[in-house]
């Protein structure tokens, strides 16, 4: 089972950005979203993965915003504070 770790959210003027703006947040912020821990576990995978970010369907944080490994590889998941 993946440990969770929880990850902080980007603030705009003071403010924490929510996580249903977060994807318009990165476009007009030109930034990315968290990594996910394969650069780590894998030498052939790139310097940075971005992870996938997804209200969860089910499990502890069911109804609320994570982000996880996008391929499901490495078992990265934090839940977004």
């Amino acid at each position: 089972m993946a440990q969770c770790c929880h990850i902080r959210r980007p603030s705009n003027n003071g403010e924490r950005v929510s996580p249903s703006e977060l994807q318009n947040h990165r476009v007009s912020h030109h930034m990315l979203g968290p990594c996910c821990l394969c650069p780590l576990v894998d030498q052939y995978k790139p310097d940075f993965v971005e992870a996938a970010i997804y209200v969860a369907g089910t499990g502890t944080f069911a109804g609320e915003y994570v982000a996880s490994c996008a391929q499901d590889k490495c078992g990265y998941f934090g839940k977004l504070c």
